[in-house]
């Protein structure tokens, strides 16, 4: 079976307990991505939040999908494609 993706949790998994990618993860994600493994994140975090952490994580550029929001949000890198998604509506909520 081929591996065509690895999507990942950030915290608690990605980052480190000081809050950032190590250096043995990003070269883990390079060597992936270098086998044509895509890499992504997957993240109660909004999709925006996530991309302007990216450059200080050092992982701008190796992340190839952001599911966000709890699946909410999805931004894709490879197909430069943006979707969201919030369907509940009050008329779903009873109260009583």
């Amino acid at each position: 079976m081929a591996i065509k993706a690895i999507m990942c949790d950030i915290d608690g998994t990605l980052l480190s307990s000081k809050g950032y990618v190590t250096d043995k993860t990003v070269e883990m994600i390079k060597k992936a991505r270098e086998k044509g493994i895509l890499f992504g994140l997957s993240t109660g975090r909004d999709v925006n939040s996530i991309q302007t952490l990216l450059k200080d994580w050092h992982i701008d550029g190796l992340v190839d999908l952001i599911v966000g929001t709890g699946g909410a949000e999805i931004y894709d890198y490879t197909l430069n494609i943006s979707k969201a998604q919030y369907p509940l509506d009050g008329e779903s909520i009873n109260l009583k």
